[in-house]
């Protein structure tokens, strides 16, 4: 990211008194009410997660074109969004939190027009929140679906889990191509009628038939697979261990909301066991470290700083986090050391 001394801002951030643009990334213009960008690697994050999800939508930016990012928390009053949500239009975001990549689909898929709802919806939720279980039982998938794809639902009644899971599902079936025609074509106010012929004609399966295939074939969840991308953290003679800064000069930490601080790393664990997980205690007040597998099956474990904990893993690949929230996020604080180590068979 570079940051900009002065940029002009657009007419539409002029008139809604947003601050001016103050970093520019390769894919991200970015601005705040917080009186400075999020410190870490916030920015770096945010502009990657554009660039990864251009590829994953098969949807690129056209040339110096880029995402204007209002960081806004506090004062979502200057944002155009309903009250109490996040929301894009056009290619700006506006949110309250850095940073959020259900919005970032929305806003590069707008040259497309503001689709059918459950399914503009389902596309941020595939892409943006991708993963969850499925929140409605499975039977009544197929009728929630079909009532959400009517002319005049009404968007606070949509489950944003199931319209992702069903769009991820169309994806994973028919290929992005297909399923992009499909959403570009359904527009807001299509008609269930209209919907079940475009299926026909952009995926060549009647739409009953396609639910009837995803409530006996889709998985019940997708996991957010952009969240273990990273190279785990090797093991050295048997222990697994890592320093995680948390003061704004430290590698890889974030900032996703004004103050609170976060570092993470990945863990693989090649034999499921019991595992000695330590966590030191620095002078500084942190948050109790959370162990995350990588998967649809829930499994989170905290760790107090200072203190030892004897916990079950499983074989996969988890995240592990560290975080503190700070007056000053400038201030140098000392590290967080996380030291992991397999407990012999049988061991109390």
């Amino acid at each position: 990211m570079v940051l900009l001394s002065t940029f002009a801002a657009s007419c539409a951030a002029a008139s809604k008194n947003l601050p001016p643009i103050a970093a520019e990334g390769e894919r991200t213009s970015f601005s705040s009410t917080v009186g400075r960008v999020p410190c870490g690697d916030s920015l770096e994050l945010t502009d990657r997660r554009v660039i990864e999800l251009m590829t994953e939508l098969e949807h690129p930016l056209g040339h110096r074109e880029r995402i204007t990012y209002y960081w806004l928390p506090g004062r979502m009053d200057l944002s155009p969004c309903p009250e109490g949500t996040d929301c894009a239009e056009g290619r700006v975001v506006y949110s309250r939190t850095m940073f959020h990549d259900h919005e970032i689909v929305h806003a590069l898929l707008s040259d497309l027009g503001k689709r059918q709802t459950f399914l503009y919806e389902g596309m941020a939720g595939a892409f943006g929140r991708a993963g969850g279980k499925l929140t409605v039982e499975r039977r009544h998938a197929k009728s929630e679906i079909l009532n959400s794809l009517s002319e005049d639902v009404d968007p606070a009644t949509i489950s944003y889990p199931l319209a992702g899971w069903f769009v991820r599902f169309l994806i994973e079936t028919y290929g992005m191509k297909a399923v992009k025609r499909l959403y570009s074509q359904a527009q807001l106010g299509s008609d269930t009628d209209e919907l079940r012929r475009l299926f026909e004609d952009e995926l060549g399966i009647a739409l009953d038939e396609v639910l009837d295939q995803l409530v006996e074939e889709a998985p019940d969840c997708y996991p957010r697979d952009n969240l273990c991308v990273a190279k785990p953290v090797p093991w050295d003679d048997g222990v697994w261990q890592h320093r995680f800064g948390l003061d704004c000069d430290s590698l890889g930490v974030l900032e996703i909301v004004p103050g609170a601080l976060r570092n993470e790393s990945l863990l693989e664990i090649d034999e499921p066991g019991r595992y000695l997980i330590s966590v030191s205690k620095p002078s500084t007040p942190v948050e109790p470290v959370v162990i995350a597998r990588c998967a649809c099956e829930a499994e989170h474990h905290l760790i107090e700083g200072g203190s030892e904990a004897i916990v079950e893993l499983n074989s996969g690949l988890y995240r592990v986090l560290a975080g503190r929230f700070a007056d000053d996020v400038t201030a140098c604080v000392d590290p967080v050391e996380v030291t992991i180590q397999a407990l012999p068979a049988g061991s109390d």
